[in-house]
Parts: structure tokens; sequence; C-alpha cells
């Protein structure tokens, strides 16, 4: 009885040392691709829109892809910003708000998985002035207003306490009314 305790408690530690031996690699191996997956995550502007329902008020919005093309696991998505001034298409003197630009934020806190990625949406924060001189705008040159946006996304990673891990894109993309 003695002996089979003995026996039992051994294989038992074997196995939690060839479990945690494991693990340990296993988190190794994911660490030794962190720093080459940061030069590889990627985030874009895919679109601009200018959403104007018949009752309420209008909203100005982009959406937003951030990718991991790597087996890296540890990543999220802390929040991200965009920029918006508009330009009419042909017209390079028809432009609002290149001066001050509109602002759009969104926090998210999403994990962002290997070889994967999110897309989300920004809203911006218009007020009533503004709002109704875009609207003019895109009213007085219908599919020809062009948004330039400036994209900016914070991630989270262990190194977070240390450095802030940022991506972004500069990009223009048409304005689309709907």
């Amino acid at each position: 009885m003695n002996f089979d305790r003995r026996l039992l408690a051994s294989l038992l530690f074997a196995c939690l040392s060839l479990g945690s031996a494991g693990f340990v690699a296993s988190s190794a191996f994911n660490y030794l691709g962190f720093y080459p997956a940061l030069s590889q995550l990627g985030a874009q502007v895919t679109s601009a829109s200018l959403y104007m329902p018949s009752n309420g008020e209008p909203t100005l919005f982009a959406e937003v892809i951030v990718s991991n093309p790597t087996g890296y696991n540890g990543l999220a998505v802390r929040d991200a910003q965009v920029m918006f001034s508009f330009q009419v298409n042909g017209h390079a003197n028809i432009t609002l708000f290149q001066g001050v630009q509109l602002v759009g934020h969104e926090s998210l806190g999403m994990g962002l998985g290997p070889n994967s990625q999110m897309t989300f949406r920004v809203n911006a924060q218009v007020n009533p002035e503004n709002m109704s001189s875009l609207v003019a705008l895109t009213r007085s040159y219908p599919g020809m207003v062009i948004a330039h946006t400036n994209l900016q996304v914070n991630m989270i990673t262990f190194l977070e306490s240390v450095t802030l891990t940022s991506l972004s894109d500069i990009r223009d993309v048409p304005l689309s009314s709907i």
C-alpha cells in the first residue's frame, strides 16, 4: 500500500513537471515572436461615411481594420483615434476642417489573436455647426468628397507599462453618404 502511494506521487510529480515544462516552452516560443510581430501589425481606415437618417442627427464615422498576420498571441487593441478633414475631389481649394480636424475616438480593450484581424467603427464627435457644414459640402458635391484620415491605434502588450505600441495610417478615402 505504501509503495503504491509513492509510485502514484512520483508519477503525479513527473506529469506535473512535464506539463509545466511544456507550458514554459510554449510561452517562451510565443515570446520569441513578440518583436517580429510588432513590425508586422497593420491598421488602416477602410471607409469613411456620413450617416444622415431621415429623423435624427447625422453621424460621421470611419471603419477601421487592425490586423495581426503573425502567430504571436498576447496583443489587444486599447483604443483608436481618427482625425478627419475633407476636400472635394478635383478641387484642391475646396476644403473643410483642414486647420482644425474633426476627431473620433473609440476605447476598445479587445484582444487581437494570432493570424487575425478586427474591424470596428470610430465615431467622430461633431458639433452641430460643423456637421451642418459637412452635410452642406456633401450635398453640394455628391460623390466627390474625399475624407483625409489620420489614424492612430494604441495596442496593449506585456510591455505596456514600459512603452506604448502605436500603429498609424494616413489615407484618403471617399466619403460615402448613407
